[in-house]
């Protein structure tokens, strides 16, 4: 652990302003802070919460102000780190990005005191055995993964937490995982957009299961036809017709015939299945172009330990909008040598649904990025995204590692205000101004 703070195992860093981005923001941010903290009471998770307000506007009270702050004590800590509108105006487009996500979670990251750094957004909640494994069995080397499941606005913020958990898991409605994004309705799962590997893999399954098909009707065809043959025989036997040649009895019946109608079944199957071989043929080319990593929704979840975020130097700081800076990291982190660890169910990261347009989803997809063309926002073209990992891909071929920031990367420079609004119960409250304190390269 940290040898200047000892009790801090794992550091959660978001960002945010009292601007009401998506609607109901403090609402969700409030959700977000009370199953923090509750979650680290019941599963006794030593950890930091740490919330950087960049560039607050002038006239709503302050994050400190504006949200109720859990009571009691526990093994916690909560600390809000203030970016001044006079420093978010240094930036490029600081006129038309009233926040820069990555740079903001680079500033958290920078100052963090944990071994280990999770990047995650204010409306995210954690199951509990995806907390419990967060507490047991982090390891250095791998960056940590996890599919978010999308649940409605109107969570029972009111409720016990227990009870919070248990409405996402039976409200999900929409899942993201590395294979594409997938409704759900009666617990099944509708595929709404898919990745090249989410289509390659639905195809291979569509054409094993007709191939299985006609193997099963092949089956019970090859059995009627020896029942039948078998019948013939009991009729030859009291009959004598049984003295048929039984080249011309097998021909017809048997074993023979069997095979063939099970060769024929297969032949259709692979040639109603050669068109759309072909058409994805490209899809599985690109495919093959970049490594097939978890990126769906990563900037919801994005877990290392401490000094793997300082040799990546954190987030790519550039000044545009966050869209792929987050899969960047990613990239980035394989391309360096970390593992990318999956978790599967049941660790789940819930999200709870946003106001379509304020930031991505299926259904706002055109609404945010007219959005951003009308603005003059610029944001990381599918294309361009393509491109640069496929030049961190060649680095690590060569045995380069990939950095895109300086060593002053999360304003380390800089002499940040700090409000600690809820101390862990080993350290006392306390209010004051912070430079970095994690060492980065």
């Amino acid at each position: 652990m940290s040898e200047a703070f000892p009790e801090v195992f794992l550091s959660v860093v978001a960002t945010s302003r009292n601007d009401d981005h998506g609607g109901n923001l403090l609402g969700r941010m409030q959700a977000f802070v009370d199953g923090f903290a509750e979650q680290c009471r019941r599963h006794d998770l030593a950890a930091e919460l740490i919330l950087v307000e960049w560039n607050p506007p002038p006239d709503p009270p302050s994050l400190a102000e504006a949200l109720r702050w859990p009571q009691g004590g526990g093994p916690f800590s909560i600390r809000i780190i203030q970016m001044p509108p006079e420093l978010h105006a240094r930036l490029a487009n600081a006129d038309r990005l009233p926040l820069f996500q990555m740079v903001a979670k680079n500033v958290g990251i920078r100052r963090a005191h944990g071994d280990f750094v999770l990047a995650t957004n204010i409306d995210i909640l954690f199951s509990d055995a995806l907390v419990r494994f967060m507490r047991d069995r982090l390891r250095r080397g791998n960056l940590y993964r996890v599919d978010r499941y999308d649940v409605p606005a109107d969570i029972p913020a009111a409720a016990p937490f227990a009870e919070v958990l248990g409405f996402c898991e039976r409200a999900a409605f929409r899942i993201n995982r590395r294979d594409g994004v997938y409704m759900v309705k009666e617990r099944k799962l509708y595929p709404i957009h898919q990745s090249p590997a989410g289509f390659i893999r639905a195809w291979a399954e569509a054409a094993l299961r007709a191939f299985l098909g006609r193997c099963l009707e092949a089956v019970k065809c090859g059995l009627a036809l020896v029942k039948r043959d078998m019948t013939a025989v009991k009729r030859g036997l009291r009959t004598g017709a049984w003295r048929t040649p039984r080249r011309r009895r097998t021909a017809r019946h048997g074993p023979r015939r069997f095979i063939a109608t099970f060769i024929a079944a297969a032949r259709r199957t692979l040639r109603n299945r050669v068109e759309s071989f072909v058409a994805f043929a490209a899809a599985l080319r690109r495919l093959l172009e970049i490594p097939r990593l978890h990126t769906n929704a990563c900037g919801d979840f994005t877990l290392m330990a401490r000094d793997h975020w300082a040799e990546l130097r954190g987030y790519p700081e550039w000044q545009i909008f966050s869209w792929h800076l987050d899969s960047v990291l990613v990239h980035q982190a394989y391309g360096n040598g970390l593992r990318i660890v999956e978790l599967g169910d049941p660790m789940r990261a819930y999200h709870i649904e946003h106001g379509v347009g304020s930031g991505w989803t299926m259904e706002g997809e055109e609404t945010l990025f007219a959005r951003c063309e009308r603005a003059g926002i610029p944001y990381l073209k599918h294309d361009d995204f393509t491109r640069i990992a496929k030049e961190i891909r060649v680095n690590a071929k060569a045995k380069r590692p990939t950095t895109f920031n300086g060593a002053d990367w999360g304003f380390a420079d800089e002499d940040l205000l700090e409000v600690v609004v809820c101390a862990s119960t080993a350290s006392p409250p306390r209010a004051a101004h912070t430079s970095s304190l994690a060492d980065g390269a």
